[in-house]
C-alpha cells in the first residue's frame, strides 16, 4: 500500500494502537489515553521513531502509564445495591470512572437516582449509567412482549434495534452487547438533542408571543389615542 521509499508512515484516527502488514514501519500509535470505556482494557503507547544521517535508525513502541482505570459493570436491576457494593475493580493514581450498564425492566424509573444515593459509599465514581431494557438481554420472544401492531414495535427503536440484532447469529456475545450499548447511547443523544430542540422552539415561541403582544398593545394604545383626539375636537 504505501512504497518502501518511505522509512515510517504514521497513520492517525483509530485509537487502539497496531502495525499495518506486519511491518512497523506502517503503524497506527493509537490515542495515549482511554476515550471510550470500550478502550478500557486497551494498552496504550506512543512510537518513538528516531532519524539519523537521513535514515531510520529505530522505532520503539513506549506504553504509556495508566492514571485513572475505565471499567465497565453489568447488572440486572433487582442486584444493583448488591453488585455496586461487592464488585472488586482495578484501581490507579485517580479515581476509577466506571460505566454502569443496568437490564431493567422498569425503563421510567430513575437510575441516577438511585446511584446518587448509593454512590457516596463507593471507592470508585460511576461516570455514566445505561439502562438497558429486558428486550436488549433476551429475544423479544423469551421476554414475551406483547406488542399488538407493527407501528407499536416501530415506535420503539432500541425494540426494533434489539429484533434486529436477535436474527444476527455471527455476532459474539460480548460483540451484541458492545452494539446494544453503543445504539443505547446514541438513543440518549438523540433524546438529549431534542430536548435542548424543544427549550429552544419554546424559549423562541415565548419571544415572539411577547414581541406580539408588545405590537398588540402598541396597537391598541395608538388606537386609544386617536379616540381620545377625536374626542376632543
Amino acid at each position: 500500500m504505501f512504497p518502501s521509499c518511505f522509512d515510517y508512515v504514521a497513520l492517525g484516527h483509530l485509537h487502539r494502537p497496531q502495525v499495518v502488514g506486519g511491518s512497523d514501519r506502517v503503524c497506527y500509535s493509537g490515542s495515549p489515553i482511554p476515550l471510550s470505556f470500550g478502550e478500557s482494557q486497551d494498552v496504550k503507547s506512543v512510537r518513538i521513531v528516531d532519524f539519523a544521517d537521513g535514515q531510520r535508525i529505530a522505532n520503539c513502541r513506549l506504553e504509556v502509564p495508566n492514571f485513572r482505570t475505565l471499567s465497565q459493570v453489568k447488572c440486572r436491576r433487582p442486584e444493583l445495591e448488591e453488585t455496586l457494593r461487592g464488585v472488586s475493580l482495578p484501581s490507579a493514581d485517580l479515581t476509577t470512572w466506571v460505566e454502569l450498564l443496568v437490564s431493567t425492566a422498569d425503563s421510567a424509573e430513575n437510575l441516577n437516582e438511585v446511584i446518587r444515593e448509593i454512590s457516596p459509599d463507593l471507592p470508585f465514581e460511576i461516570a455514566r449509567v445505561i439502562a438497558l431494557a429486558a428486550s436488549e438481554t433476551a429475544s423479544l420472544a423469551e421476554a414475551d412482549v406483547a406488542l399488538d401492531s407493527a407501528e407499536a414495535l416501530l415506535s420503539n427503536p432500541i425494540d426494533v434495534f434489539n429484533h434486529l440484532l436477535d436474527q444476527q447469529v455471527d455476532f459474539t456475545d460480548d460483540e451484541l452487547l458492545g452494539l446494544r450499548t453503543a445504539f443505547a447511547e446514541l438513543r440518549d443523544l438523540e433524546l438529549a438533542s431534542r430536548d435542548e430542540d424543544g427549550a429552544a422552539s419554546a424559549t423562541g415561541t415565548a419571544g415572539a408571543a411577547n414581541a406580539a403582544s408588545g405590537r398588540a398593545e402598541s396597537v391598541v394604545a395608538g388606537t386609544v389615542a386617536t379616540d381620545s383626539d377625536r374626542n376632543a375636537t
